[in-house]
């Protein structure tokens, strides 16, 4: 279940966001992190569709 593995990390992200928040500020993932996530899910639904390794490519940030 996910929630056991990530559900610590889930809070801490969330913490961070409210703690910087709180002073006016940014903390955690950004439109970069979205796009990577996507690439990764894009190139994980390759692979299961052909049954081979599938190479993950990010344009220069």
């Amino acid at each position: 279940d996910f929630r056991q593995r990530f559900g610590r990390a889930y809070d801490i992200e969330l913490q961070r966001w409210v703690d910087a928040a709180r002073r006016g500020g940014i903390d955690g993932p950004g439109a970069w992190d979205g796009y990577a996530a996507q690439a990764v899910c894009a190139a994980g639904v390759e692979a299961l569709r052909t049954g081979q390794r599938t190479e993950i490519r990010l344009e220069t940030r």
